[in-house]
């Protein structure tokens, strides 16, 4: 699909029902086999076509399917790139893929616009990994990782709330948006090496808002050196919050 796809397929007429669940899906799935007729559907990570209630294709979801064995389930970056340590801002962490292909097409696809399906599938996926760990019961809200309010407008969305949302669809728990932000001042963490990285997270705020006692998921498309995570979780963590799982679509590989 291409953005004009897109910006229909998300358009919140069709994404809010007065009915959560059945309605929702019905709505999204007639949506999507009418701009399947204008707009074939694609994979987002190989941009081959594929049917139009599917979400990636068969070849790139085997592909992204690593071993979860791979992942520290304590920080989420692969145990050769382990981050943990004793003032890790948040308790558990959960990632779909190492950031390589087809993963890495799958989110430049999700960032510019061109396809929202893998945001969609990472949130679907990272839901499955919540369920068969007995966690959902236990959360309070889902808190994607914030863009700033002019790349919102620039891009229509955030992508870290396309997976969220999803996320936070199949496993019933309610998405907050209006909890941190991020300063516009604060340059692109995606832009900037390693150190510059750690020095630029202060772009990220929190509103003033009572956390005590609450379990959140905290859900980004890219875990890379820990900084925004870390930061965004100790912001949450510093308002009360009990608990904080980082779910992400990708975790990169070696240490930048």
């Amino acid at each position: 699909m291409d953005a004009i796809a897109n910006f229909l397929l998300w358009h919140p007429i069709f994404l809010i029902s007065k009915k959560e669940g059945d309605d929702m899906y019905q709505k999204r799935s007639v949506m999507r086999f009418l701009l399947d007729l204008l707009y074939p559907n694609r994979c987002p990570c190989c941009n081959g076509f594929i049917c139009w209630d599917a979400l990636i294709c068969t070849s790139c979801m085997q592909a992204l399917h690593v071993s979860e064995d791979l992942f520290c389930p304590r920080c989420g970056k692969t145990y050769l790139d382990c981050i943990c340590s004793d003032d890790l801002p948040y308790d558990r962490a959960f990632a779909m893929s190492i950031y390589q292909k087809p993963a890495r097409n799958g989110i430049l696809s999700l960032k510019t616009g061109t396809n929202l399906n893998f945001g969609e599938y990472a949130g679907i996926y990272l839901a499955d990994q919540i369920e068969r760990q007995s966690l959902q019961e236990s959360l309070d809200m889902i808190i994607p990782v914030p863009s700033t309010a002019s790349k919102r407008r620039e891009r229509g969305y955030n992508q870290a709330e396309v997976i969220g949302k999803a996320l936070g669809k199949c496993i019933h728990v309610p998405i907050r948006t209006d909890i941190l932000w991020k300063d516009k001042q604060g340059k692109q963490q995606h832009l900037l090496s390693a150190e510059e990285r750690r020095k630029n997270i202060q772009q990220f705020q929190i509103h003033p808002v009572d956390l005590t006692g609450y379990h959140i998921v905290l859900c980004d498309d890219v875990l890379t050196t820990g900084s925004t995570i870390c930061r965004c979780a100790s912001l949450l963590k510093q308002c009360g919050a009990e608990w904080v799982i980082v779910a992400v679509a990708a975790t990169t590989e070696q240490k930048e």
